[in-house]
């Protein structure tokens, strides 16, 4: 009795770990239209490759990292959103195109569970939504010193065109890394009122980190307004 046990036991752990080594799920689309065809290789988070038998043209992740990137950009922005994951995306993109062409375009998609692959370019290479969310960080630090900034300036008497340091503001600001960041860059001045409101100078930590445009209004500002650290 106890020799089954052991033998029920041994299974049930094989089994775990058989299901934990699934990988990821990853997904084959294949649309054609007469002699026309397209396939995509995709994950929920990111695009693998993509051939079309319609210019002959096929790229794929490692080997292309810039231009799927700027493919998966394109695709969220028109069949998705900022929260919307590779699967929704091209789920809408069959769906539009279906519509489109009337029926004459055939999709079908094949579900498959591989490996997990880094991305050619290694370790400081992330998908778009990685890159989203880094992008979103920083504006919101870049936001969170200009909140700061009107704060101070609502309990201490401050001038039209005030400068602010790192040192007078950090007491109201929380949840902001300090180590990302380069505070005694441009003489300590992180933050400047103007008449067009309060400018954030933050200087990342780190060359490809990514930074708020130098002098920009975080409040007036989106994603476009964060790039990659050049000095």
């Amino acid at each position: 009795m106890n020799k089954l046990i052991s033998i029920i036991a041994l299974l049930a752990f094989i089994l775990f770990l058989t299901g934990c080594d699934e990988g990821v799920e990853q997904r084959t689309l294949s649309c054609t239209d007469g002699n026309e065809s397209l396939n995509v290789v995709y994950q929920e988070d990111r695009i693998m490759s993509i051939a079309s038998a319609i210019d002959g043209e096929s790229i794929n992740r490692q080997d292309n990292y810039e231009e799927i990137l700027s493919l998966e950009e394109t695709l969220i922005e028109t069949y998705g959103s900022n929260n919307t994951t590779i699967f929704e995306v091209m789920e809408n993109f069959v769906l539009y195109f279906e519509e489109e062409a009337d029926g004459n375009i055939l999709c079908d998609t094949v579900v498959d569970n591989v490996k997990y692959k880094e991305d050619a370019e290694a370790e400081n290479n992330q998908s778009i939504f990685g890159i989203n969310m880094a992008k979103d960080s920083v504006l919101a630090d870049a936001l969170a010193i200009e909140n700061a900034s009107k704060l101070y300036c609502s309990q201490t008497i401050c001038e039209s065109d005030q400068e602010l340091t790192w040192t007078q503001l950090s007491p109201y600001i929380e949840g902001l890394d300090e180590d990302d960041y380069d505070f005694t860059n441009n003489t300590g001045i992180i933050t400047t009122k103007t008449s067009s409101g309060w400018t954030v100078d933050i200087e990342a930590d780190g060359t490809g980190a990514w930074e708020i445009i130098q002098n920009s209004v975080p409040s007036s500002c989106d994603r476009d307004c964060i790039i990659e650290d050049i000095d």
